[in-house]
Protein backbone atom coordinates (compact mmCIF):
# COMPACT_ATOMS: atom_id res chain seq x y z
CA UNK A 1 0.00 0.00 0.00
CA UNK A 2 1.14 3.55 -0.56
CA UNK A 3 1.38 6.17 2.11
CA UNK A 4 -0.94 9.18 2.39
CA UNK A 5 -1.08 11.46 -0.63
CA UNK A 6 1.84 13.85 -0.69
CA UNK A 7 -0.42 16.87 -0.53
CA UNK A 8 -1.34 15.85 3.03
CA UNK A 9 2.27 15.29 4.04
CA UNK A 10 3.79 18.69 3.29
CA UNK A 11 2.78 22.25 3.94
CA UNK A 12 3.14 23.56 0.37
CA UNK A 13 2.67 20.75 -2.15
CA UNK A 14 1.90 22.98 -5.11
CA UNK A 15 5.33 22.62 -6.69
CA UNK A 16 5.34 18.80 -6.50
CA UNK A 17 4.72 16.72 -9.61
CA UNK A 18 3.27 13.52 -8.15
CA UNK A 19 2.71 10.17 -9.86
CA UNK A 20 1.44 6.91 -8.42
CA UNK A 21 3.23 3.72 -9.45
CA UNK A 22 0.79 0.82 -9.19
CA UNK A 23 2.23 -2.71 -9.17
CA UNK A 24 1.30 -6.01 -7.54
CA UNK A 25 4.41 -5.68 -5.39
CA UNK A 26 3.45 -2.25 -4.09
CA UNK A 27 1.69 1.03 -4.75
CA UNK A 28 3.79 4.09 -4.11
CA UNK A 29 4.30 7.74 -4.93
CA UNK A 30 7.02 9.14 -7.14
CA UNK A 31 7.45 12.85 -6.43
CA UNK A 32 9.39 15.31 -8.59
CA UNK A 33 10.23 18.78 -7.35
CA UNK A 34 13.09 21.09 -6.43
CA UNK A 35 14.28 21.08 -2.79
CA UNK A 36 12.40 17.86 -2.12
CA UNK A 37 15.14 16.22 -0.03
CA UNK A 38 14.58 18.85 2.67
CA UNK A 39 11.17 17.20 3.24
CA UNK A 40 12.52 13.64 3.31
CA UNK A 41 11.96 12.93 7.01
CA UNK A 42 8.35 14.11 7.08
CA UNK A 43 7.53 12.37 3.81
CA UNK A 44 9.04 9.11 5.03
CA UNK A 45 7.00 9.19 8.25
CA UNK A 46 3.83 10.06 6.35
CA UNK A 47 4.39 7.29 3.81
CA UNK A 48 5.01 4.61 6.45
CA UNK A 49 2.33 5.87 8.85
CA UNK A 50 0.18 2.79 8.25
CA UNK A 51 2.80 0.37 9.54
CA UNK A 52 2.22 -1.49 12.83
CA UNK A 53 5.24 0.34 14.26
CA UNK A 54 6.71 3.72 13.40
CA UNK A 55 10.11 3.58 11.67
CA UNK A 56 12.71 4.12 14.34
CA UNK A 57 15.83 4.23 12.23
CA UNK A 58 17.12 4.60 8.71
CA UNK A 59 20.29 3.79 6.84
CA UNK A 60 21.17 6.67 4.52
CA UNK A 61 23.21 5.10 1.70
CA UNK A 62 25.08 7.92 -0.04
CA UNK A 63 26.73 7.84 -3.45
CA UNK A 64 30.12 9.57 -3.18
CA UNK A 65 29.23 11.39 -6.39
CA UNK A 66 25.98 12.82 -5.01
CA UNK A 67 25.98 16.54 -4.14
CA UNK A 68 27.42 16.93 -0.64
CA UNK A 69 24.83 19.51 0.34
CA UNK A 70 22.01 17.10 -0.55
CA UNK A 71 23.50 14.36 1.60
CA UNK A 72 23.72 16.77 4.53
CA UNK A 73 20.18 17.99 3.94
CA UNK A 74 18.87 14.41 3.85
CA UNK A 75 20.61 13.54 7.10
CA UNK A 76 19.31 16.68 8.82
CA UNK A 77 15.75 16.11 7.57
CA UNK A 78 15.68 12.55 8.90
CA UNK A 79 17.08 13.69 12.24
CA UNK A 80 14.51 16.50 12.49
CA UNK A 81 11.76 13.90 12.01
CA UNK A 82 13.11 11.92 14.96
CA UNK A 83 14.56 9.11 12.85
CA UNK A 84 17.89 7.75 14.09
CA UNK A 85 20.07 7.73 10.98
CA UNK A 86 23.27 5.90 10.11
CA UNK A 87 25.06 7.28 7.07
CA UNK A 88 26.88 4.82 4.83
CA UNK A 89 29.02 6.20 1.99
CA UNK A 90 29.67 4.14 -1.14
CA UNK A 91 31.60 4.65 -4.38
CA UNK A 92 29.38 5.60 -7.29
CA UNK A 93 29.11 3.90 -10.65
CA UNK A 94 29.50 0.23 -11.50
CA UNK A 95 32.38 -0.04 -9.01
CA UNK A 96 29.87 -0.36 -6.17
CA UNK A 97 27.74 -3.10 -7.75
CA UNK A 98 29.77 -6.01 -6.43
CA UNK A 99 29.13 -8.88 -4.06
CA UNK A 100 31.73 -7.38 -1.71
CA UNK A 101 29.97 -4.01 -1.45
CA UNK A 102 26.57 -5.70 -1.06
CA UNK A 103 27.95 -7.84 1.77
CA UNK A 104 29.58 -4.85 3.49
CA UNK A 105 26.37 -2.80 3.20
CA UNK A 106 24.31 -5.67 4.63
CA UNK A 107 26.75 -5.98 7.54
CA UNK A 108 26.39 -2.23 8.18
CA UNK A 109 22.58 -2.53 8.29
CA UNK A 110 22.89 -5.29 10.88
CA UNK A 111 25.52 -3.39 12.87
CA UNK A 112 23.13 -0.45 13.14
CA UNK A 113 20.36 -2.85 14.25
CA UNK A 114 17.89 -1.93 11.53
CA UNK A 115 14.62 -3.84 11.60
CA UNK A 116 12.13 -4.65 8.87
CA UNK A 117 10.02 -1.64 9.85
CA UNK A 118 12.99 0.69 9.42
CA UNK A 119 14.16 2.06 6.08
CA UNK A 120 17.06 2.01 3.69
CA UNK A 121 17.26 5.43 2.00
CA UNK A 122 19.32 5.46 -1.21
CA UNK A 123 20.72 8.84 -2.28
CA UNK A 124 22.62 8.71 -5.54
CA UNK A 125 22.87 7.50 -9.09
CA UNK A 126 21.60 4.34 -10.72
CA UNK A 127 24.31 2.02 -9.45
CA UNK A 128 23.83 2.98 -5.81
CA UNK A 129 20.04 2.78 -6.12
CA UNK A 130 20.46 -0.71 -7.60
CA UNK A 131 22.81 -1.85 -4.81
CA UNK A 132 20.87 -0.28 -1.94
CA UNK A 133 17.64 -1.68 -3.34
CA UNK A 134 19.08 -5.19 -3.44
CA UNK A 135 20.37 -4.84 0.12
CA UNK A 136 16.92 -3.70 1.27
CA UNK A 137 15.28 -6.60 -0.58
CA UNK A 138 17.52 -9.21 1.01
CA UNK A 139 17.96 -7.78 4.52
CA UNK A 140 15.69 -9.72 6.90
CA UNK A 141 13.83 -10.82 3.74
CA UNK A 142 12.85 -7.29 2.91
CA UNK A 143 12.80 -3.91 4.63
CA UNK A 144 11.43 -0.54 3.57
CA UNK A 145 13.18 1.28 0.74
CA UNK A 146 13.14 4.96 -0.21
CA UNK A 147 14.81 5.98 -3.44
CA UNK A 148 16.25 9.51 -3.68
CA UNK A 149 17.85 9.59 -7.14
CA UNK A 150 20.37 12.36 -7.83
CA UNK A 151 21.18 11.79 -11.51
CA UNK A 152 18.91 12.05 -14.53
CA UNK A 153 19.41 8.37 -15.31
CA UNK A 154 18.42 7.24 -11.83
CA UNK A 155 15.43 9.61 -11.76
CA UNK A 156 13.91 8.39 -15.01
CA UNK A 157 14.86 4.73 -14.79
CA UNK A 158 16.75 3.01 -11.97
CA UNK A 159 14.74 4.35 -9.02
CA UNK A 160 11.31 3.37 -10.38
CA UNK A 161 9.93 -0.10 -11.02
CA UNK A 162 11.53 -2.25 -8.33
CA UNK A 163 14.41 -3.85 -10.23
CA UNK A 164 17.44 -4.09 -7.96
CA UNK A 165 20.74 -5.88 -8.40
CA UNK A 166 24.48 -6.16 -8.57
CA UNK A 167 26.94 -7.57 -11.07
CA UNK A 168 28.48 -11.04 -10.87
CA UNK A 169 32.15 -11.51 -11.68
CA UNK A 170 33.16 -14.99 -12.87
CA UNK A 171 36.50 -16.63 -12.13
CA UNK A 172 37.77 -15.72 -15.59
CA UNK A 173 37.04 -12.05 -14.93
CA UNK A 174 33.87 -11.85 -17.03
CA UNK A 175 31.38 -9.41 -15.52
CA UNK A 176 27.72 -10.38 -15.86
CA UNK A 177 25.49 -7.31 -15.55
CA UNK A 178 22.78 -7.41 -12.87
CA UNK A 179 22.97 -11.20 -12.51
CA UNK A 180 22.17 -11.06 -8.80
CA UNK A 181 19.09 -9.14 -7.75
CA UNK A 182 15.46 -9.06 -6.75
CA UNK A 183 12.23 -7.27 -7.51
CA UNK A 184 11.63 -4.99 -4.54
CA UNK A 185 9.37 -1.98 -4.94
CA UNK A 186 10.27 1.15 -2.96
CA UNK A 187 7.86 2.73 -0.52
CA UNK A 188 8.59 6.18 -1.96
CA UNK A 189 10.63 7.84 -4.71
CA UNK A 190 11.78 11.45 -4.29
CA UNK A 191 13.39 13.05 -7.34
CA UNK A 192 14.88 16.35 -6.16
CA UNK A 193 15.51 18.22 -9.40
CA UNK A 194 17.96 20.63 -7.77
CA UNK A 195 20.45 17.75 -8.05
CA UNK A 196 20.39 18.22 -11.83
CA UNK A 197 21.56 21.84 -11.68
CA UNK A 198 25.22 20.89 -11.19
CA UNK A 199 25.14 17.39 -12.65
CA UNK A 200 28.23 16.92 -14.87
CA UNK A 201 27.39 17.22 -18.56
CA UNK A 202 28.49 13.67 -19.29
CA UNK A 203 26.11 12.29 -16.67
CA UNK A 204 23.26 14.45 -17.95
CA UNK A 205 23.79 13.11 -21.47
CA UNK A 206 23.94 9.56 -20.13
CA UNK A 207 20.50 10.02 -18.61
CA UNK A 208 19.18 11.31 -21.92
CA UNK A 209 20.02 7.93 -23.46
CA UNK A 210 17.46 6.25 -21.21
CA UNK A 211 15.00 9.04 -22.02
CA UNK A 212 15.42 8.40 -25.73
CA UNK A 213 14.89 4.68 -25.09
CA UNK A 214 11.60 5.47 -23.35
CA UNK A 215 10.64 7.68 -26.28
CA UNK A 216 11.31 4.80 -28.67
CA UNK A 217 8.67 2.63 -26.92
CA UNK A 218 6.32 5.30 -25.54
CA UNK A 219 3.84 4.99 -28.39
CA UNK A 220 2.47 1.86 -26.73
CA UNK A 221 2.41 3.41 -23.25
CA UNK A 222 0.46 6.63 -23.53
CA UNK A 223 3.00 9.21 -24.75
CA UNK A 224 3.65 8.89 -28.51
CA UNK A 225 5.03 12.44 -28.64
CA UNK A 226 7.77 11.90 -26.06
CA UNK A 227 10.58 11.07 -28.49
CA UNK A 228 10.06 14.10 -30.71
CA UNK A 229 9.60 16.39 -27.70
CA UNK A 230 12.82 15.12 -26.12
CA UNK A 231 14.99 15.81 -29.13
CA UNK A 232 13.31 19.18 -29.71
CA UNK A 233 14.19 20.30 -26.16
CA UNK A 234 17.82 19.14 -26.25
CA UNK A 235 19.20 22.67 -25.92
CA UNK A 236 16.92 23.40 -22.94
CA UNK A 237 18.23 20.32 -21.14
CA UNK A 238 21.83 21.33 -21.84
CA UNK A 239 21.06 24.79 -20.41
CA UNK A 240 19.51 23.16 -17.31
CA UNK A 241 16.09 24.69 -17.87
CA UNK A 242 14.30 23.78 -14.62
CA UNK A 243 10.83 23.37 -16.11
CA UNK A 244 12.07 21.37 -19.10
CA UNK A 245 14.01 18.97 -16.88
CA UNK A 246 11.09 18.52 -14.48
CA UNK A 247 8.77 17.71 -17.38
CA UNK A 248 11.38 15.35 -18.82
CA UNK A 249 11.57 13.41 -15.56
CA UNK A 250 7.79 13.35 -15.11
CA UNK A 251 7.00 12.10 -18.61
CA UNK A 252 9.66 9.41 -18.46
CA UNK A 253 8.53 8.19 -15.07
CA UNK A 254 4.95 8.04 -16.37
CA UNK A 255 6.04 5.82 -19.25
CA UNK A 256 8.04 3.52 -17.00
CA UNK A 257 5.20 3.36 -14.47
CA UNK A 258 2.80 2.39 -17.26
CA UNK A 259 5.15 -0.39 -18.37
CA UNK A 260 5.73 -1.93 -14.94
CA UNK A 261 2.05 -1.65 -14.02
CA UNK A 262 1.24 -4.12 -16.80
CA UNK A 263 4.25 -6.42 -16.32
CA UNK A 264 6.06 -5.96 -13.01
CA UNK A 265 8.39 -8.98 -13.27
CA UNK A 266 8.98 -9.17 -17.02
CA UNK A 267 6.79 -12.24 -17.46
CA UNK A 268 4.27 -11.01 -20.04
CA UNK A 269 3.45 -13.91 -22.34
CA UNK A 270 3.44 -11.75 -25.45
CA UNK A 271 6.76 -10.08 -24.52
CA UNK A 272 5.05 -6.71 -24.90
CA UNK A 273 5.67 -5.55 -21.35
CA UNK A 274 8.72 -4.87 -19.26
CA UNK A 275 11.11 -6.61 -21.65
CA UNK A 276 10.69 -3.60 -23.96
CA UNK A 277 12.59 -1.48 -21.41
CA UNK A 278 15.65 -3.47 -22.47
CA UNK A 279 15.71 -1.86 -25.91
CA UNK A 280 19.41 -1.37 -26.67
CA UNK A 281 20.51 -3.07 -23.47
CA UNK A 282 21.33 -6.54 -24.80
CA UNK A 283 23.85 -4.92 -27.12
CA UNK A 284 25.04 -2.49 -24.42
CA UNK A 285 25.66 -5.15 -21.78
CA UNK A 286 27.95 -7.04 -24.15
CA UNK A 287 30.57 -4.29 -24.00
CA UNK A 288 29.66 -1.87 -21.21
CA UNK A 289 32.09 -3.40 -18.70
CA UNK A 290 34.81 -4.18 -21.28
CA UNK A 291 37.92 -2.26 -20.14
CA UNK A 292 38.94 -1.66 -23.76
CA UNK A 293 35.67 -0.09 -24.87
CA UNK A 294 35.22 3.69 -25.03
CA UNK A 295 32.85 6.10 -26.82
CA UNK A 296 34.07 7.17 -30.25
CA UNK A 297 34.42 10.94 -30.74
CA UNK A 298 32.76 11.93 -27.45
CA UNK A 299 31.93 15.59 -26.73
CA UNK A 300 34.69 17.10 -24.63
CA UNK A 301 37.93 15.30 -23.76
CA UNK A 302 38.55 11.71 -24.96
CA UNK A 303 37.15 9.00 -22.67
CA UNK A 304 38.70 5.67 -21.85
CA UNK A 305 35.60 4.14 -20.23
CA UNK A 306 31.88 4.00 -20.88
CA UNK A 307 29.03 5.14 -18.70
CA UNK A 308 25.88 3.03 -18.65
CA UNK A 309 24.04 5.69 -20.63
CA UNK A 310 26.74 5.87 -23.30
CA UNK A 311 26.62 2.11 -23.70
CA UNK A 312 22.83 2.26 -23.98
CA UNK A 313 23.07 5.00 -26.62
CA UNK A 314 25.37 2.86 -28.74
CA UNK A 315 23.11 -0.12 -28.03
CA UNK A 316 20.09 1.81 -29.32
CA UNK A 317 21.98 2.54 -32.52
CA UNK A 318 22.92 -1.14 -32.81
CA UNK A 319 19.32 -2.26 -32.24
CA UNK A 320 18.05 0.10 -34.93
CA UNK A 321 20.75 -1.05 -37.36
CA UNK A 322 19.92 -4.66 -36.56
CA UNK A 323 16.23 -4.07 -37.29
CA UNK A 324 17.15 -2.40 -40.57
CA UNK A 325 19.39 -5.27 -41.70
CA UNK A 326 16.74 -7.83 -40.74
CA UNK A 327 14.06 -5.86 -42.60
CA UNK A 328 15.37 -3.38 -45.23
CA UNK A 329 12.01 -1.57 -45.20
CA UNK A 330 13.01 -0.27 -41.74
CA UNK A 331 16.26 1.31 -42.90
CA UNK A 332 14.89 4.78 -42.20
CA UNK A 333 14.50 3.85 -38.51
CA UNK A 334 18.25 3.38 -38.21
CA UNK A 335 18.92 6.77 -39.76
CA UNK A 336 16.39 8.41 -37.44
CA UNK A 337 17.96 6.79 -34.36
CA UNK A 338 21.43 7.95 -35.35
CA UNK A 339 20.14 11.49 -35.95
CA UNK A 340 18.40 11.65 -32.56
CA UNK A 341 21.46 10.34 -30.74
CA UNK A 342 23.59 13.02 -32.35
CA UNK A 343 21.00 15.68 -31.49
CA UNK A 344 21.29 14.66 -27.84
CA UNK A 345 25.11 14.67 -28.07
CA UNK A 346 25.31 10.93 -27.47
CA UNK A 347 27.80 8.49 -29.02
CA UNK A 348 26.73 6.19 -31.83
CA UNK A 349 29.91 4.09 -31.96
CA UNK A 350 32.52 2.66 -29.63
CA UNK A 351 36.22 2.03 -30.00
CA UNK A 352 38.00 -1.05 -28.66
CA UNK A 353 35.20 -3.52 -29.34
CA UNK A 354 36.14 -7.16 -30.00
CA UNK A 355 35.06 -8.99 -33.15
CA UNK A 356 31.31 -9.46 -33.72
CA UNK A 357 31.59 -13.21 -33.07
CA UNK A 358 32.80 -12.60 -29.51
CA UNK A 359 30.19 -9.93 -28.90
CA UNK A 360 27.41 -12.27 -30.05
CA UNK A 361 28.75 -14.93 -27.67
CA UNK A 362 28.56 -12.42 -24.81
CA UNK A 363 25.00 -11.58 -25.79
CA UNK A 364 24.02 -15.21 -25.25
CA UNK A 365 24.45 -14.60 -21.49
CA UNK A 366 21.66 -12.00 -21.57
CA UNK A 367 18.92 -12.62 -18.99
CA UNK A 368 16.18 -12.42 -21.66
CA UNK A 369 17.51 -15.51 -23.44
CA UNK A 370 15.09 -18.44 -23.34
CA UNK A 371 15.88 -22.10 -24.11
CA UNK A 372 19.15 -21.09 -25.72
CA UNK A 373 17.52 -18.53 -28.00
CA UNK A 374 18.77 -14.95 -27.98
CA UNK A 375 15.82 -12.57 -27.70
CA UNK A 376 16.34 -9.02 -28.91
CA UNK A 377 14.22 -5.92 -28.47
CA UNK A 378 14.17 -4.14 -31.82
CA UNK A 379 12.34 -0.99 -32.97
CA UNK A 380 9.31 -1.49 -35.21
CA UNK A 381 8.38 2.20 -35.63
CA UNK A 382 9.72 5.49 -34.25
CA UNK A 383 7.85 4.94 -30.97
CA UNK A 384 7.28 1.17 -30.71
CA UNK A 385 9.43 -1.93 -30.37
CA UNK A 386 9.01 -5.70 -30.14
CA UNK A 387 10.85 -8.72 -28.76
CA UNK A 388 12.02 -11.28 -31.31
CA UNK A 389 13.90 -14.57 -31.08
CA UNK A 390 14.27 -14.95 -34.85
CA UNK A 391 16.75 -12.20 -35.71
CA UNK A 392 19.16 -13.44 -38.42
CA UNK A 393 22.78 -13.74 -37.31
CA UNK A 394 23.82 -11.67 -40.32
CA UNK A 395 21.72 -8.75 -39.02
CA UNK A 396 23.30 -8.94 -35.55
CA UNK A 397 26.80 -9.05 -37.03
CA UNK A 398 25.99 -6.11 -39.32
CA UNK A 399 24.76 -4.12 -36.31
CA UNK A 400 28.03 -4.70 -34.46
CA UNK A 401 30.02 -3.63 -37.48
CA UNK A 402 27.96 -0.44 -37.74
CA UNK A 403 28.72 0.64 -34.17
CA UNK A 404 32.40 -0.39 -34.12
CA UNK A 405 34.72 2.54 -34.80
Amino acid sequence: MSGPPLEHAVANPGDIRRLTVNTKGGIYDAAIAPRLIARLGDLLLATLAGQPSKPRAAALVVDEGAPRELAGTAQASLAAAGINTARIDLPGGEACKTVEHWHALSQALAAHKLTRSDAVVALGGGAVTDLAGFAAAAYQRGCQLVQCPTTLLSMVDASVGGKTGINLTLENGTVLKNYLGAFHQPALVLADTTALEKLPERQLRSGLAECLKHGMIAGAFGDPGLRAWTTARARDFANRDENALAELVERNVRVKAAVVATDERETAANAAGRALLNLGHTFAHAFETDPNAAPANPPGPPQTTLTHGEAVAIGLHAAARCAAHANPDLGWLALAAEKDLRTLDLPTQATGLPEPEELVERMQADKKARAGLLRLVLPTSPTTAAVTATTPQRAIHAAWQAVSA
